[in-house]
């Protein structure tokens, strides 16, 4: 798997790669034009075919942060709750690492 973070003009893309093909987006929507790829692989081998969804639309997010947002600076903020969940992300994002490790060494 492949994600950038974010370059030069707010580009992103994240590419995932499996046995049975791959999914590409590239860039947000909060940016400009949204796309999102999928291919199916051929066995033995062949050109993939994709099917591919192109969005254009205003940015879906900004609502819903800025009412969290909002939220946050009305009452106190559950840090316990959000440590709890960072924490539960940590250990899911580690057992697909491991996974990951334990099929290459094979």
């Amino acid at each position: 798997m492949e994600i950038t973070l974010l370059s030069w003009r707010n580009h992103f893309t994240a590419d995932v790669y499996g046995e049975h093909g791959s999914a590409h987006i590239e860039s947000l929507c909060k940016w400009g034009p949204s796309s999102f790829i999928r291919r199916t692989r051929i066995l033995p081998s062949g050109r993939p075919p994709e099917e591919a969804i192109t969005l254009v639309q205003a940015d879906p997010t900004w609502s819903a942060e800025y009412e969290h947002f909002k939220g946050l600076c009305r009452g106190k903020p559950d840090t316990a709750s959000a440590l709890a969940s960072d924490l539960r992300l940590n250990r899911i994002l580690s057992e697909l690492a491991r996974g990951a490790d334990a099929l290459t060494a094979t």
